[in-house]
């Protein structure tokens, strides 16, 4: 049955517009005490400026006209700064490498709230210190065989938007909001490892833990008028136990294949907030890299990647899956690279995901803008070849981001 409307549409205008300042300072300084021992330290300091205003406007059928509501209406303002210091030591004895480290962090976050228009503002102030102890061993063996043991723990703060506690309205009936109570999340991760190559091939397999407390969640709750709030809150815990094989192979001289197979148990506990906040679950994700050489200058890479649904007690996401396809170009000896490259092939890049309880269920797809189209030149006047540095996991992490993921 068709029933017509009996009053004006609703019609929103929102200008949401974020500007930021990030500057970086850091110094590095390495200590040789011998062969193969050493000693490393640094300070680094990341400071960031957020400054964010959100008008909401909605319109006036009567007079025509966008009015702005003050309640919705904005201004947030943060400041971060990152002090770090590190001290690391490294060593190698026979077929056995070592090294540990401790970094020394200070967080001074600062964030206040004005409301456009309207009286009065808040401002909420944090400051903390972290200590981040690492460590890593590396066994060589017989066989071209190596064996690894590695332990960090790692902090990942909350974003601007995470933080931020006004209302940003995605339609009529969804908003999300951040938390200024948010607490950073903190990772303990343990992994072994074990390496073998052979003469066209490398498998390396690995088994880790890794421990996250004050887990960052998103959570979602009705109002009285019907709307979905999301926002964010932390759980006590996240769990991954998981196992992962990456497999490198060059099949023939003029094709290699990079294959890696991810498979992890996930337990997230949030009875802190409610009883039903608990979820184990089994989830995996692949990824391949085919790279085509043909002649002395054209390479070819054709890549496809996988993620499997995932189920949390909140939400669970579908699969997500696409290919990205490269092309370079070598000319004049190497001094000229041409390239092309366009990702998500098959524009299959979305995220499609489910909220429910007894109140409400909401199916969510976002698409980003993924088929991108790239072209790059890259011109090497005196092209030298360098000489190869050792690669050293030992950073100023100084947790901005997560690992990359679609989630």
């Amino acid at each position: 049955t068709h029933i017509p409307f009996t009053s004006d549409p609703q019609k929103d205008d929102i200008n949401d517009i974020g500007k930021q300042n990030r500057h970086l300072v850091q110094v590095d300084y390495t200590y040789p005490l011998g062969k193969n021992e050493k000693i490393e330290t640094g300070f680094r300091r990341n400071y960031r400026y957020s400054n964010m205003e959100y008008d909401y406007s909605r319109y006036d059928w009567n007079l025509k006209s966008f009015f702005s509501v003050p309640q919705f209406t904005n201004h947030y303002i943060q400041s971060e700064a990152v002090n770090a210091g590190y001290l690391t030591y490294k060593n190698k004895v026979n077929k056995l490498s070592y090294r540990g480290g401790i970094r020394l962090e200070q967080t001074i976050t600062t964030a206040q709230l004005d409301t456009l228009p309207g009286p009065g503002s808040k401002t909420y102030d944090r400051s903390y210190v972290n200590f981040f102890p690492s460590a890593h061993l590396l066994q060589k063996l017989p066989h071209s065989q190596s064996i690894s043991f590695s332990y960090s723990r790692r902090i990942n703060r909350p974003g601007v938007r995470e933080l931020n506690p006004f209302y940003r309205f995605i339609d009529a009936t969804t908003v999300r909001t951040g938390n200024p109570y948010l607490n950073s999340e903190y990772t303990n991760s343990f992994e072994v490892s074990h390496t073998k190559n052979w003469k066209n091939a490398t498998l390396n397999s690995s088994i880790y833990y890794r421990s996250t407390t004050n887990s960052q969640q998103r959570i979602s709750t009705l109002d009285q008028n019907g709307v979905a709030v999301t926002t964010y809150r932390n759980f006590n815990y996240d769990h991954d136990l998981g196992a992962e094989v990456y497999i490198t192979g060059q099949i023939a001289s003029w094709y290699r294949i990079n294959l890696g197979i991810n498979a992890y148990n996930t337990t997230i506990d949030g009875t802190n907030i409610s009883d039903t906040l608990k979820s184990n679950n089994l989830n995996w994700n692949s990824k391949v890299n085919n790279v085509f050489t043909f002649g002395k200058s054209w390479v070819v890479q054709l890549a496809g990647n996988y993620v499997a649904p995932i189920i949390t007690p909140l939400y669970n996401t579908h699969e997500i899956y696409y290919a990205d396809v490269s092309v370079r170009k070598d000319l004049l000896n190497r001094k000229l690279t041409l390239s092309v490259r366009l990702n998500d092939i098959f524009y299959s890049r979305r995220q499609t995901s489910e909220q429910f309880n007894s109140v409400y269920h909401v199916y969510t797809v976002s698409k980003r803008e993924s088929r991108i189209l790239y072209f790059g030149i890259v011109f090497r006047p005196s092209l030298k070849k360098a000489k190869p540095e050792e690669k050293d996991d030992e950073d100023l992490n100084d947790g901005d981001g997560k690992d990359a993921d679609e989630r």
